[in-house]
């Protein structure tokens, strides 16, 4: 059904409606202006990736918007600076043709939204604005234009309000707001049931961001990646830079904080578009030198050490419980964290006890006026070896059975399973097996006593038994019984 655009008699009955609400009988989060209690979130937050930023991505549809309408320019505090553009309906479709030429955020495919897109952004727990204030922080309460044609009228086209998230169609040529596009689908089509996006069967990206950059290009991954598929990580192809800046690969957080990839490295892709931002390493907050120690023995970094690569490896023998870790700074004077405790540049750090397996050591290193952090890790292996003997610590009886329960140390090796093993003259060994304490023996014989013992295993092999614990299982008195009530 078509409807008016959104009006001031439409504000009087929001207002209106505001007297009328029932009382909530739970608060719900409601990103919205005006929130109702007692509605649901549509669009939550959690549904957008890289708030924050120029671009906003909505997960469940895989549609990527400019975050500010045009006319407006995103601002480095979060906030859309400016007038918004009033724009016919042809003017709407040039504009996204002039944010292609610019190359906006180094893209080339920026489009008029169709109507279910523009739907698809609706909010509807509040109004004025009826959008997620949160991932689109500049939110007029205005009407903004679809690329889908009114099919009954081809000099009118559909639009939303976002007033009150409502619908309308007007003529081509009165002048509404513009939310440009990018994304899956084509967003041209005439009529109310064009829809470019797949909820069933979603496709996602990933998406690389300058994050600062003074020049270059950031590089684009034109792949439409299956949820669970990976994805090779490129390198630097634009000439990324940034003054007084090293480019140190792409990090899953814009303030340098998650997971770093270089080129070559691969990414699982989960169930929403993936944004990697360019990690920026600045020359007074960086490590000059760094180095692993265990004991006599000095492990290998891989790779090679060098300032601008942030994160490394190193392996040591199980025999080695414990590394310590020698960090050199540009500056003599800034400060270097590792694991939370701070550490001078060139001094040795206490000694981090290592379990058998991996071990992430953060290195943190802040320039000297704290406006420039750089974060480093090391990932230290610690090899496996043979477990050490269990201990039991009881073994109790039962009906042709006898419950064995133990401890055991990684001193040596950890372990992956456990076998306990039940013995007596003239009977035949029972065994069980397990993950973890206790392990159950079956099959005993009843009133005879059994030495038990327990023996830790992992891929190296097996650990020396334990030392005996005695058990005498009762009999099974059921045939017994059986006969008594025959």
């Amino acid at each position: 059904m078509r409807r008016h655009p959104f009006t001031c008699w439409s504000l009087l009955a929001l207002f209106l409606s505001g007297f009328v609400t029932s009382p909530a009988s739970a608060a719900n989060q409601c990103t919205a202006g005006n929130p109702n209690p007692n509605s649901i979130e549509a669009t939550p937050s959690s549904d957008f990736l890289s708030i924050g930023s120029e671009i906003v991505i909505h997960g469940k549809t895989g549609l990527w918007w400019k975050a500010c309408s045009e006319g407006l320019s995103w601002q480095s505090n979060g906030t859309c600076a400016g007038t918004a553009s009033s724009l016919s309906w042809q003017a709407a479709l040039i504009a996204s043709k002039t944010a292609n030429t610019n190359h906006f955020g180094g893209f080339t495919d920026w489009r008029l939204p169709n109507k279910k897109e523009l739907e698809s952004i609706v909010e509807t727990c509040g109004y004025l604005p009826a959008i997620d204030v949160t991932a689109f922080p500049d939110g007029p309460s205005r009407n903004f234009w679809s690329s889908t044609t009114y099919i009954s009228s081809t000099t009118q086209a559909w639009g939303v309000g976002f007033g009150d998230g409502g619908t309308f169609a007007g003529p081509k040529t009165d002048a509404n707001l513009v939310r440009l596009v990018r994304g899956p689908g084509s967003g041209v089509g005439i009529g109310d049931g064009v829809g470019s996006f797949d909820l069933v069967n979603p496709t996602v990206s990933v998406i690389y961001q300058g994050n600062g950059n003074n020049g270059g290009a950031v590089p684009v991954d034109n792949h439409n990646y299956a949820s669970g598929a990976a994805a090779t990580i490129v390198g630097n192809t634009g000439g990324l830079y940034r003054s007084n800046f090293n480019f140190s690969g792409w990090n899953t957080l814009a303030n340098g904080l998650g997971d770093n990839y270089v080129a070559g490295n691969t990414v699982t892709i989960g169930s929403l578009n993936s944004s990697l931002f360019a990690n920026w390493t600045s020359f007074d907050s960086m490590l000059i030198a760094l180095s692993v120690s265990a004991g006599t023995l000095v492990p290998t970094l891989s790779p090679v050490f060098s300032s601008a690569t942030l994160a490394y490896t190193a392996s040591i023998p199980n025999a080695n419980s414990y590394v310590i870790v020698t960090p050199t700074s540009d500056l003599a004077n800034a400060t270097i964290r590792i694991k939370g405790g701070e550490v001078p540049s060139k001094a040795d750090s206490p000694k981090f006890n290592m379990t058998v397996g991996s071990n992430v050591i953060p290195i943190v290193v802040t320039s000297p006026d704290g406006k420039a952090v750089t974060n480093y890790k090391i990932t230290v292996t610690r090899a496996n070896a043979l477990p050490n003997a269990p201990t039991i610590s009881s073994a109790v009886a039962s009906t042709g059975s006898a419950t064995v329960s133990f401890s055991t140390t990684i001193v040596g090796g950890l372990a992956t399973s456990f076998t306990a093993s039940c013995t007596a003259a003239g009977h035949t060994t029972r065994s069980g097996t397990g993950t973890a304490s206790p392990v159950i023996v079956h099959s005993l014989a009843g009133g005879v006593a059994y030495a038990c013992s327990v023996v830790a295993s992992n891929s190296l092999g097996d650990s020396a038994a334990s030392v005996t614990r005695s058990v005498t299982p009762r009999p099974d008195l059921t045939p017994i019984l059986m006969l008594l009530l025959d």
